[in-house]
């Protein structure tokens, strides 16, 4: 399997990432992103893989995620600012794909306004990143 970098032209902390041929987004500083040409790495293995819909949402949107072998998977809600404003999950899963719905409500049970947030799941030490967006 093979990662490659390369940054995006309309945000400069965009960076976006094809792993074997799947397109992701990380937002990384600037400083990380070394060029705009493409990087290639070799990798063991994907563990993981993200997606939301509908999205734009409102007023929920469903986020499934599939990995090839049980472990800790922790999904988490910020908005653009890197604030913390749902723990989704943070628990083990058991190999395969798994789905839930988020709300559009953060971990005190209030609803968040219309905007962009950042989706980011976390399992076996590698990260995943979607935007998400709520409109109201």
């Amino acid at each position: 399997t093979a990662i490659s970098y390369g940054r995006a032209s309309s945000f400069a902390s965009q960076c976006l990432v094809s792993v074997s041929g799947n397109l992701y987004t990380n937002y990384l500083p600037c400083s990380e992103v070394s060029s705009v040409e493409s990087e290639t790495h070799d990798v063991p293995q994907v563990t993981a893989v993200l997606s939301s819909y509908p999205n734009p949402f409102n007023p929920r949107t469903t986020i499934s995620f599939t990995i090839d072998n049980a472990q800790k998977v922790e999904l988490c809600v910020y908005d653009l600012e890197g604030k913390l404003v749902a723990v989704l999950a943070d628990q083990i899963f058991h190999a395969g794909t798994h789905s839930l719905d988020w709300n559009g409500k953060d971990d005190q049970g209030l609803a968040v306004a219309s905007g962009s947030y950042m989706l980011r799941m976390t399992a076996d030490d590698q990260v995943a990143s979607k935007k998400l967006m709520l409109i109201r």
